[in-house]
């Protein structure tokens, strides 16, 4: 499902699109800065996504 419509697995997950693909690069052993400038927000936004991560 979550590469078949990407928006209504973030639906169901309960997150949203930004959130989750902070975990799946921090999952890939991606810094905070590192995500931070691929996903244009800010580093303390991306540590506290990656805090409730389940990585």
């Amino acid at each position: 499902m979550a590469i078949a419509d990407f928006d209504k697995f973030c639906m169901y997950a309960g997150v949203n699109q930004v959130q989750l693909k902070a975990c799946i690069e921090r999952k890939k052993g991606l810094t905070f800065g590192q995500i931070s400038q691929k996903l244009k927000v800010p580093k303390s936004t991306v540590r506290n996504i990656c805090e409730r991560c389940l990585v």
